[in-house]
């Protein structure tokens, strides 16, 4: 790394280390060392200028060049010495108190954030003091830094993780879906926004009065902040927003900090604050205005913002080569104007009008379900419910379903699964697909020519994404079913081509495989054909080709995790929180169902409903259900038992079945008493056949053989029929 600085006028290069000659009337140029020592003469230093510029080198200058003309500007001290007052303010609110045990970064828009790992380890990369301060430095001015590092580098963006208490709170508006193409070397976004944009960002505004609106980057999306006078805990904000949202028809709407996603930190590239005044671009006015000022600006004036913002990309995007300009999809037709720009303004002018919006309940908190329980016990009426405001009813809270383990020996188990119930994951149906496609093509349908094999395999493949999504791939829903149907035969030619950084190891392994099926090695034969053809359901599959050993999956499960009722999920998801469990509780109560709401349930079988084997997150997901009071678990194991008694509550198996067990209890106490009764009301032997057979010496069969006992088994007879 070069050792030298260069100094010329101390007005000039106010912080930099270097000394001036007393002796001459003004400043001297002197090459001084950081350490202070004496230097080379300056011939010996040269500076590389360019003589002229390309319109590419104007706005992609070379790493030396960045340099160079950097060090001539005086740029030698740190950004948090350069700017000192607000560097530590933006350091104190959002670093310092922060979740700082792992940090994610994002380097470009083509990539999304990626977890900084230890050098040669997988174990996560605290953010610790030092680094803080200088990946701070680096998120805000890049450029800055690679010249105090003297290291040309990526610009960044540092993601926050939610911490235990917060002053601030954002909404996240995205608008990735609006993006329509890239531009220059950097894959910089295209966005068009179109009016229903406008009209949902006019509901936020309207029902988050008072907050600081950014643009949080060149995807136009819009960070709606709000600063706190005090410490509040960052899940009651969340939840609080997260209510406003969907009585407003925003539900999918992010509100940060929140658990389980990261989320970029303020201010830095492509940051921008829109004030009463205009647009602030600088990171040190950005800070000022939002620990200082925090008005909030009208709402035509930051949609004016939006569009200037479109117009600069998409002049942008007319000055861009054909090299250096991309469309996400080669058969749209980007134009050469920013559309609906004279929409959104005559909709503007005509005062924003917005469409009616229509009331929606949400599911219940863990609060509210115990203040409820308090109102019911205290006045044995039903709480009222929450006054909710005018909502638009499209939020749907789908359960998650657990991802299944397909590598590790578990690829044929995982693909009996997929194949038999469908897709178990959201945003899965390009790792499902690819991974069937790869079992037909080299495995089960290998013996079939290569072209009539393909045009097999995705025919097979669009009816099982047909009819077996269950609702887990969003595109399908939203209508974009050519899209499905191209990402099918992608993943078919991918299957085919075989991208594995051992090719020939994958081949023999599909040749033994093969080979062994065909030699009936294999106890328990999978064919895939079949069931996606629809001639071996479920049930049938499960009872003549799968183990005891396979996956719970191919058992009998009488609920699914959408199907279980509704105060049951309410229970489990208040207690749940972000965790992922409906699927397994639903396997787990269909189970207990079968089983009379009772059971000895030891961990393998625990591991099959799991569909993994996890001791931790087992315990988790049991401790969770058990304290919903939808089960009960025996505290230890009984003798000759492998595994611990568990049970369902009285009100969960009322529930599911509808039958109340107390009901069920008294049939029994009645059904007792009545054979009680019965037996009490057995018939006494004669006298003279007691003295009879206590004189005479008379055997069993010779008494049995008398028409006295004749008479006597005719009359027991109704007792003996009750018994039975």
């Amino acid at each position: 790394m070069p050792e030298y600085i260069y100094a010329a006028d101390r007005d000039i290069f106010d912080g930099v280390l270097g000394t001036f000659s007393a002796e001459a009337d003004g400043p001297t140029e002197q090459l001084l060392s950081i350490s202070g020592q004496s230097a080379p003469d300056l011939a010996d230093l040269t500076l590389d200028i360019p003589c002229s510029l390309t319109y590419g080198d104007e706005n992609e200058p070379e790493e030396d060049e960045i340099c160079s003309e950097a060090l001539l500007a005086g740029f030698t001290i740190r950004l948090s010495e350069q700017d000192p007052t607000y560097f530590w303010l933006f350091y104190e609110r959002f670093i310092k108190w922060w979740n700082r045990k792992t940090f994610n970064v994002k380097y470009d828009y083509t990539r999304g954030f990626i977890e900084k790992k230890k050098w040669k380890t997988d174990k996560a990369l605290p953010l610790f003091d030092k680094l803080a301060v200088e990946w701070a430095e680096r998120h805000l001015n890049n450029d800055y830094w690679e010249v105090w590092k003297w290291c040309p580098s990526k610009p960044i963006w540092l993601a926050l993780h939610m911490p235990r208490w917060t002053t601030v709170d954002a909404i996240d508006f995205d608008a990735k879906q609006h993006r329509v193409g890239d531009y220059w070397k950097e894959r910089r976004p295209l966005v068009h926004l179109p009016l229903d944009h406008f009209k949902q960002l006019k509901r936020i505004y309207d029902a988050f009065p008072g907050r600081i609106w950014c643009i949080s980057s060149e995807t136009l999306g819009m960070h709606v902040w709000q600063v706190h006078d005090r410490l509040k805990p960052p899940l009651e904000l969340h939840e609080r927003n997260k209510r406003v949202l969907a009585n407003i028809g925003l539900p999918s709407v992010e509100s940060h900090p929140m658990q389980g996603r990261c989320f970029r930190r303020p201010f830095g590239l492509d940051y921008r604050t829109i004030t009463p005044e205009g647009v602030l671009n600088h990171w040190s006015d950005q800070v000022q205005y939002f620990e200082f000022d925090r008005r909030t600006p009208s709402f035509p004036q930051f949609c004016e913002a939006l569009i200037d913002a479109m117009q600069t990309q998409q002049n942008n995007w007319n000055r861009a080569s054909v090299k250096e300009a991309t469309k996400l999809r080669t058969h749209w037709q980007v134009p050469k104007e920013v559309p609906h720009i004279q929409e959104i303004r005559d909709w503007l002018a005509a005062g924003c009008p917005l469409d009616p919006v229509v009331p929606v309940s949400l599911p219940k908190t863990e609060t509210e379900l115990l203040m409820a329980d308090v109102f019911h016990q205290m006045t044995g009426e039903k709480a009222p419910e929450p006054h909710v405001e005018p909502a638009v009813s499209t939020i749907k809270w789908e359960p998650t379903p657990v991802a299944i383990n397909y590598r590790g020996g578990q690829w044929p188990k995982a693909l009996r699964t997929w194949s038999t119930i469908g897709l178990t994951e959201p945003d899965s149906v390009g790792t499902v697909i690819h991974e069937m496609a790869k079992w037909l093509y080299w495995v089960e349908l290998f013996e079939m020519p290569a072209s009539e094999r393909e045009v097999t395999i995705v025919a097979l493949l669009k009816t099982f994404v047909k009819t077996k999504h269950n609702k887990c791939i969003s595109r399908l829903l939203a209508g974009k079913t050519i899209e499905v149907k191209k990402q099918i035969k992608r993943c078919v030619e991918s299957a085919i081509r075989l991208q594995a950084n051992d090719k020939q190891r994958s081949l023999n392994i599909f040749a033994n495989i093969r080979k062994n099926l065909s030699d009936g090695k294999y106890k328990y034969p999978f064919e895939m054909v079949p069931i996606l053809e629809g001639k071996q359901d479920e049930e049938s599959q499960s009872v003549s080709s799968s183990p005891s050993s396979w996956s719970i999956s191919s058992m009998c499960i009488r609920f699914a995790p959408e199907s279980l009722p509704q105060a049951i999920l309410e229970k489990i998801r208040a207690k749940a929180g972000r965790r992922k469990l409906l699927p397994f509780a639903a396997k787990l109560m269909s189970y207990l169902v079968e089983h009379e709401g009772s059971a000895f349930i030891g961990r393998p079988l625990f591991f099959k409903m799991l569909g993994y084997e996890n001791p931790t997150r087992l315990n988790d997901y049991l401790k969770i259900i058990e304290a919903a009071d939808v089960i009960s678990r025996g505290t230890s194991y009984s003798t000759g038992r492998n595994g611990k008694k568990c049970s369902l509550s009285s009100w969960a198996i009322k529930e599911l079945t509808g039958q109340d067990p107390s009901e069920t209890q008294k049939e029994e106490d009645t059904q007792s008493q009545d054979k009680a009764e019965n037996l009490s009301s057995f018939p006494e032997p004669p006298e003279s056949l007691l003295r009879r057979s206590s004189k005479s010496g008379d055997t069993d069969d010779q008494l049995a053989s008398s028409d006295l006992m004749r008479s006597l088994l005719e009359r027991i007879k109704p007792a003996l029929d009750c018994l039975c």
